[in-house]
């Protein structure tokens, strides 16, 4: 035990002329110049890559275009539900949906347009 105390004394950092401190600075250097770099890839990446920053918005407002595309054929697709729901459960209802829509005619019935 006496033997590895004479190797090491308990100041051997400073015994040393601080070379392990000059060692730890230079590592640290190097992590931040590749930290650094890895940074720069990684922000260049993002905005001129094929899957970059500009294609994330514009895919983003797609989607939101979409979504509200889909909602509004839903409600389309509930009223037009509801119109075959009142004609088939009205004949009066129907019978009104062709003349006004479609211009069916009874016997001896006519349409007229006027021109405004």
């Amino acid at each position: 035990m006496e033997e590895a105390a004479a190797q090491f004394p308990p100041n051997h950092l400073l015994a040393t002329g601080g070379s392990c401190v000059r060692i730890l600075e230079m590592i640290l250097t190097l992590f931040k110049f590749w930290l650094g770099f890895a940074i720069l890839v990684l922000v260049t990446g993002l905005v001129r890559g094929d899957s970059g920053i500009r294609d994330y918005f514009s895919l983003r407002d797609s989607r939101d275009r979409l979504a509200d595309t889909v909602e509004k054929l839903k409600k389309e697709t509930e009223a037009i539900e509801e119109e075959i729901h009142k004609i088939k459960s009205s004949q009066s209802y129907a019978k009104k949906v062709f003349k006004d829509k479609y211009h069916v005619t009874e016997d001896g019935e006519r349409i007229m347009f006027f021109a405004d």
